[in-house]
């Protein structure tokens, strides 16, 4: 896919985007270490709304297929205290389940429990702060979130604010929801890229 030139490239791009979003010059070398009271605030708002966002909707480019190699434990169901013999560790970058009625599992905390005994096929939304590899709603959705999140407290501007709540509500949330139901409806036309996680053996990430 091709991107514009300025497409931003990390998360202290999204983070310099949201201080232009709501008027301000300052800027930040470093996200994750600049130390100036804006940094912390958008640093705490950031990467909740990155997380909030991505699990919101159905993103194409963050949905993943995946095969967990084998349980990190078992369980004598015979008694009935556990639904399924075999308990599965979710992989790390899990944000929510991707057609549960479609896989014989169950999730529970930070665990799937099936009756496999290996290579558990489970489809899921995964966690991305690869900004390069985001669709343009998404890179929106949460420039404009992060922007609602930290206006007032940076700005003073509740008139502000409200602008910026307003373009989200008649702009931005209708993209999310088309985007995420475009994926739904044409699951197979999206191309695929081999990842590898810790502890998860990767048949493909969906990309928009």
């Amino acid at each position: 896919m091709a991107y514009p030139t300025n497409w931003p490239q990390n998360v202290t791009d999204i983070a310099n985007r949201v201080m232009s979003k709501i008027g301000e010059i300052e800027r930040f070398t470093d996200i994750d270490t600049d130390t100036s009271d804006n940094a912390v605030i958008v640093r705490d708002a950031l990467y909740d709304t990155i997380r909030d966002t991505q699990s919101s909707f159905q993103w194409p480019e963050l949905e993943t297929l995946s095969t967990i190699a084998t349980p990190d434990a078992t369980f004598d169901n015979s008694g009935g205290e556990y639904p399924y013999a075999y308990r599965f560790s979710l992989p790390d970058d899990y944000l929510r389940p991707i057609n549960e009625e479609l896989y014989n599992y169950k999730i529970s905390g930070d665990y799937i429990y099936a009756d496999v005994t290996e290579d558990l096929d489970f489809h899921y939304i995964a966690y991305s702060e690869t900004v390069t590899d985001w669709s343009a709603a998404l890179y929106r959705a949460v420039l404009y979130r992060t922007a609602i999140e930290v206006c007032l407290q940076i700005t003073q501007s509740p008139d502000l604010k409200q602008s910026l709540l307003m373009e989200f509500e008649q702009i931005v949330r209708p993209e999310c929801f088309r985007v995420s139901s475009q994926g739904m409806a044409h699951p197979n036309t999206r191309r695929r890229q081999r990842g590898v996680y810790a502890n998860t053996r990767h048949y493909g990430r969906y990309l928009g």
